[in-house]
């Protein structure tokens, strides 16, 4: 948070000893240029954050609970519009997630979005519907959003909405997850948008991607979980050749199991 807000690291030191000794007994600086933009309240945040008394200083919910947190989720929560926020809910009304690889290509490719222009709107969103401030969706923070845009929608429907944007199955939606069912990227993607989330999968650039390569992309190195990716891959496979080409990647992102039926 000091680097964000200055842009430079509370302590230095030109060896790692120095470094050290600057932690230990330093001056921790919250003035000069750096710091004439930045709120008395930010810096008396990063104050109690920074205190070398451990007994004074912040814990992770304190520093959560401070004014200068909760005051800017209620200002990024405020500039999110009324018809933004209803264009999210509707798109998520719309999300179906019925194959595993394409949830791994969803969280992909939202996580590019995150890096584009449209990441401070995404975020504004977001925090329009996180409540609490705590950086994911709760179920019930899900159906607070839809009932007050959409009184008439029945909470089973809310319930399923949420198990299917909840992409990593955790019980809870994250930003990434809510990027990649609410901003209805994955409806809306190029032909070059879809060849080069192919090509992060095909690692060896064969055309193909195969049980090693999505093994290797997710860190498995079981032997024992073959069957798992085999049945991942059979979903799709429509040639039954054991691996995915373009084609068949292409046809399981733009498949749309009947989305419009609930946009209503």
């Amino acid at each position: 948070l000091y680097i964000m807000l200055c842009g430079e690291p509370p302590f230095d030191g030109g060896t790692k000893e120095e470094f050290f000794e600057a932690v230990r007994f330093g001056r921790l600086d919250l003035d000069g240029d750096n710091w004439l933009m930045v709120s008395a309240e930010a810096k008396d945040l990063l104050g109690h954050m920074l205190d070398r008394n451990v007994d004074r200083r912040y814990s992770a919910l304190q520093a959560l609970n401070h004014s200068w947190i909760l005051e800017g989720t209620k200002a990024r929560r405020s500039t999110a519009t009324r018809s933004s926020v209803k264009k999210a809910l509707k798109n998520l009304k719309g999300f179906h997630n019925r194959v595993k690889l394409k949830s791994m290509v969803q969280l992909y490719i939202a996580n590019q979005h995150l890096n584009s222009k449209a990441a401070a709107e995404v975020n504004e969103l977001f925090a329009s519907l996180d409540l609490d401030g705590d950086g994911v969706l709760t179920q019930t923070e899900l159906v607070e959003g839809y009932m007050k845009f959409y009184p008439e929608i029945e909470t089973e429907l809310v319930e399923r909405i949420y198990h299917e944007a909840d992409l990593d199955k955790n019980g809870r939606i994250n930003l990434t997850e809510f990027t990649a069912a609410a901003t209805g990227i994955h409806n809306h993607l190029s032909e070059t948008q879809l060849r080069n989330a192919f090509n992060r999968f095909d690692q060896d650039g064969n055309g193909q991607i195969s049980i090693e390569e999505l093994k290797s992309l997710f860190n498995d190195n079981s032997n024992n979980s073959n069957q798992f990716w085999r049945s991942m891959i059979a979903q799709v496979d429509l040639n039954g050749d054991g691996e995915i080409d373009f084609e068949e990647f292409k046809k399981m992102m733009d498949d749309d199991e009947n989305a419009a039926g609930l946009l209503g």
